[in-house]
């Protein structure tokens, strides 16, 4: 790890060289010079892990001592193109009205500013703890590029997973990639292009085990796209059972701030969504496949069970909430949050979510959901494994006529 020091009282600094080498640090690593213009000739032919700067440097080293050379620093360091930026930069001043000075530029670019003092070791300490951490985060692999085509996430192993597993895409049987999660893996051809794919379930419905296992899944297979199948159920007169929704945007429907005034009996909730969803190129692609009856037609010929009707792809927004809903009042309190609703459920929004916040490089994700039932007092089992094969089967073509195309426009090839 390389450290650069900047400060024109260069002595002080030989006890933190000490301290520095107790802890494994190679002397030769350490660079000092005393003066703005000296820290410039350092940056410019190297980089640097880590910089420790007085607030008060003079621009040459026959200079005075000045918080405006430090300032003029630090914003090249930021915003020039001439300079490598170092990964981690500490200020260090004795002057509390030059750390105040700084203390924004500071703060702006998650910096931090150590206040030194010729009577303790505190500001030793501070500096040697910052070189360890650098120095850690350096040991740390660097998070490769993508590792699978295509990961397919489920609620739970039965009847959604299983029937993604009968899709003729090769599936081996579950094998761990953690202490804890199983995959299958199979291959897709799309466009002339054989695709990795990866399916999973969740250990339990809803949100959080949806959030959890998505992110897992994407720390261990880095994959191109995320696809999530399964049930939800529907709201009437915006999706028929067995109908498969492509899911866009997703919103947590019970997430908001519970209220009661004084002279209020009942109370009143103050929805806060956050929508998540797929981005738009995935929604063109669907918008395509929806208009294809034949397909829709051949896999309601296929189906293993009697079809409830006419099967479509019905592109909405859809309600994730914790709870099942089999009560129509809540039903429809659901659907004053969004007057285009198509569907509640009770997983998109942790899986969308975990996509979202995931790491470069960053999974495109999208949701296809099969109406089972409509979250009213008639709520039954009968459509579940209909409903889990029809979402399987639409995203299976989803993914054959347009995985190739996605992946190459999306990764810009």
């Amino acid at each position: 790890m390389k450290m650069l020091i900047v400060d024109d009282a260069p002595r002080k600094y030989a006890r933190l060289v000490e301290r520095l080498e107790s802890e494994g640090f190679d002397r030769s690593d350490v660079t000092i010079v005393t003066s703005a213009q000296g820290a410039q000739a350092k940056l410019e032919g190297d980089n640097w892990d880590l910089l420790v700067m007085d607030i008060l440097l003079p621009l040459r080293e026959e200079g005075e001592p000045d918080a405006r050379h430090s300032i003029d620093l630090i914003t090249e360091i930021v915003e020039s193109t001439t300079f490598a930026r170092p990964k981690y930069l500490v200020g260090i001043t004795a002057d509390p009205d030059a750390a105040r000075s700084a203390s924004t530029i500071f703060s702006e670019q998650l910096w931090t500013i150590v206040r030194y003092s010729e009577t303790d070791e505190e500001w030793l300490a501070q500096i040697v703890n910052c070189a360890v951490y650098a120095r850690q985060a350096l040991d740390v692999p660097q998070i490769e590029g993508f590792k699978t085509d295509l990961v397919v996430v489920c609620a739970l192993q039965s009847p959604e997973l299983d029937q993604v597993l009968q899709l003729p895409w090769g599936f081996t049987a579950a094998k761990p990639v953690d202490d804890f999660l199983f995959i299958h893996e199979g291959k897709v051809t799309s466009g002339g292009r054989q695709l990795s794919v990866a399916a999973v379930s969740c250990s339990r419905m809803g949100m959080v085990a949806a959030a959890l296992t998505t992110a897992r899944v994407i720390r261990a297979l880095r994959p191109r796209l995320l696809a999530m199948t399964g049930i939800c159920a529907g709201i009437q007169g915006k999706a028929n059972l067995g109908d498969v929704v492509f899911v866009d945007p997703a919103w947590d429907w019970q997430s908001g701030k519970y209220l009661r005034e004084a002279d209020d009996e009942t109370g009143r909730f103050l929805l806060s969504p956050h929508q998540v969803g797929p981005v738009p190129a995935l929604r063109a692609f669907a918008d395509q496949l929806r208009l294809d009856k034949q397909l829709m037609s051949d896999i309601v010929q296929a189906a293993p069970d009697e079809a409830p009707g006419v099967l479509k792809l019905v592109p909405g927004p859809v309600a994730t909430g914790s709870a099942v809903v089999a009560d129509s009042e809540v039903t429809a309190e659901i659907r004053l949050q969004h007057r285009d609703a198509v569907g509640i459920e009770m997983e998109c929004y942790g899986f969308f979510a975990a996509a979202e916040a995931a790491s470069s490089p960053r999974p495109h994700a999208m949701a296809f959901k099969a109406v089972c039932d409509f979250a009213d007092s008639l709520k039954n089992d009968k459509y579940q494994r209909y409903a889990s094969y029809t979402s399987a089967r639409i995203m299976a073509a989803y993914i054959e006529r347009y995985g190739h195309a996605l992946i190459s426009q999306l990764a810009g090839e």
